[in-house]
């Protein structure tokens, strides 16, 4: 029986693709980051930032994706093994009934037997893909929120009419470097997050 290998999160959460709707703000006016060059267009004080490099130095996402790899490993070694005793019975009895060593009614019941585990294992795999899609999802959820909701104080209190989401094949296909506030939204969410640590 073939059971197709379960995927561990390439988590880069290509976050911020979905349309979360961000959370009532809170004022936070010790938020110190380093101020920015800015581009002012017809009133409007718009900075961005990179996507994938906030994926790759945000602490929570970091020590989220270490945990959901953790919990999905676990999740499948226990699944595998399940599948690994499966396969040596079924080998272990189909050698005996090829030896002759097995009556006609306990091969029928092997069979019957063998049917029933497999079809419970495909149902388990099922179970557990969805579990981790679950786990994923999750995990994403909390990601989101938080960055929105950090993105939208850092933009109230440095006068930001846009912020938008730079990322490689998006709906931005250019960004003047100058604009850009990745740092500050990375340094920003990491103090906020080692703050909450600390607690």
């Amino acid at each position: 029986m073939k059971i197709n290998q379960i995927l561990i999160i390439g988590v880069a959460f290509t976050l911020f693709a979905c349309g979360n709707k961000s959370k009532e703000s809170k004022d936070d006016s010790d938020l110190k980051v380093t101020e920015t060059p800015v581009f002012k267009g017809e009133g409007l004080k718009i900075g961005f930032y990179y996507a994938d490099s906030l994926s790759e130095n945000y602490l929570f996402i970091k020590e989220a994706t270490k945990s959901m790899e953790a919990k999905v490993n676990q999740l499948s070694n226990a699944f595998q093994s399940k599948v690994t005793n499966f396969q040596n019975w079924a080998n272990t009895q189909n050698e005996k009934a090829q030896k002759g060593l097995l009556l006609s009614t306990e091969v029928q019941k092997f069979q019957q037997e063998s049917q029933e585990r497999q079809y419970n294992l495909e149902q388990e795999q099922q179970q557990l893909q969805m579990k981790i899609q679950d786990i994923q999802n999750e995990n994403l959820s909390v990601a989101v929120n938080r960055v929105e909701d950090f993105v939208h104080r850092y933009a109230k209190e440095h006068g930001y009419d846009l912020i938008l989401q730079y990322s490689k094949g998006g709906q931005v296909a250019f960004a003047n470097p100058e604009l850009d506030v990745t740092s500050d939204i990375v340094a920003g969410l990491n103090k906020e997050h080692q703050e909450s640590q600390n607690k």
